[in-house]
């Protein structure tokens, strides 16, 4: 059986002295390491994400909607692949883009 505790009225506590108070606030530099950790692993989660969210959009563009959710079909089989997929789709898509420029800058300065 618990023992039997006494109700404490807030009019008998004590408020906490000076020295109490200063050891529970952060230290002088300001933040603490942990603090410090934690927000910067906020801030690379942030960019990662906006990373990922960036490549599924510039994928879907080059490759067409459609064809994105084609890819996305297979995340069960082999989810960890999907974005390096997507990105090297941007890629070829990127390089496909850039070649047939060429092709055409060629095409029009062979040919006056």
């Amino acid at each position: 059986m618990p023992q039997h505790t006494r109700f404490i009225d807030p009019s008998e506590q004590q408020p906490p002295s000076r020295s109490e108070v200063a050891s529970r606030q952060a230290p002088a530099g300001g933040r603490t390491v942990a603090d410090r950790v934690r927000g910067l692993i906020a801030a690379v989660n942030l960019r990662l994400f906006t990373a990922s969210a960036t490549i599924y959009i510039a994928a879907g563009s080059f490759v067409g909607f459609e064809g994105l959710a084609f890819l996305l079909g297979f995340a069960p089989l082999w989810p960890i692949a999907i974005p390096i997929v997507i990105a090297g789709v941007a890629v070829a898509g990127l390089v496909v883009r850039r070649v047939r420029r060429r092709r055409a800058d060629s095409a029009t300065t062979n040919n006056p």
